[in-house]
């Protein structure tokens, strides 16, 4: 049987992989210039895209590994885990498309 922390393990990394392969495919499909007001640089999304859709397949693959208890899903999956804890919610600040068709991420500090 399951264990209580490898349930919530593999469900997190289950709902966080197709999170991250929906912004992936967006970044593919919407192929615009990502840019910030207080940074000088560009970003292709595409480019952004391709690497989401590829993590995203990754811990859907580690998540279904970790909810059948193989030991490499929970090596991979500890520290995978928590490089995507720290994006994903800086992702949901104030963001969004600006005039010129750059998107921008506004901080909010």
């Amino acid at each position: 049987m399951i264990s209580r922390e490898s349930l919530f393990a593999g469900t997190a990394l289950m709902l966080s992989g197709p999170l991250s392969i929906l912004q992936g495919i967006t970044g593919i499909t919407r192929d615009t210039i990502f840019s910030s007001p207080r940074y000088d640089y560009r970003f292709d999304l595409a480019a952004w895209g391709w690497i989401h859709l590829v993590i995203g397949v990754v811990l859907v693959v580690i998540g279904v590994g970790v909810l059948l208890e193989k030991s490499w899903a929970r090596a991979a999956g500890i520290p995978l885990a928590a490089d995507r804890s720290i994006p994903q919610p800086a992702a949901v600040g104030e963001s969004g498309p600006s005039r010129d068709g750059t998107w921008q991420v506004r901080r909010s500090c």
